[in-house]
């Protein structure tokens, strides 16, 4: 038996996760269950009055302190290439299973697992698009045709049967 494996196999390894340093805080995503919906409510006062909690984070929260996630892209025929803002919690709109609507902050994970259980979200369902080949034949429910139209990088002949 290799000496690094005697902890783990006694059940003794040490981990990233446990390392409790004074101060640290734990927090909990409340994602979507929507591939495409447009959130109509998100209450999340019962997750803030919930035991251990610091604060919870919504898209309203972040929107003067996190600048959107921008890609920037320079390379040769880029001219066509549309950079489009990303930002880190969902805002007015999902696009996708499992995007982040709120951030739960809390004294344990515990805790913010439980907060974020208690988040109330209601959705108006958009249809979903789960075929690429459906956006790029312009058969896409949603603009995500327009958005692929203009961040194409190669000639429209590139890839084509």
């Amino acid at each position: 038996m290799q000496n690094e494996l005697t902890p783990l196999l006694k059940g003794k390894g040490r981990f990233v996760d446990d390392i409790q340093l004074a101060g640290t805080v734990h927090i909990a995503f409340v994602r979507s269950t929507h591939a495409h919906a447009r959130i109509v409510d998100l209450k999340v006062d019962s997750a803030t009055q919930a035991p251990g909690i610091f604060t919870v984070l919504t898209a309203t929260d972040l929107i003067n302190r996190v600048n959107p996630i921008c890609a920037k892209l320079e390379a040769t025929g880029s001219d066509q290439y549309f950079s489009t803002n990303w930002y880190p919690v969902a805002r007015n709109l999902v696009r996708y299973v499992g995007e982040i609507l709120a951030i739960i902050v809390a004294s344990d994970r515990y805790c913010a697992e439980d907060a974020a259980d208690l988040v109330e979200i209601t959705y108006d369902s958009l249809p979903a698009v789960i075929d690429a080949h459906q956006t790029i034949e312009n058969e896409s429910p949603t603009d995500l045709q327009q958005q692929y139209q203009r961040s194409q990088l190669l000639p429209p002949h590139v890839g084509a049967p």
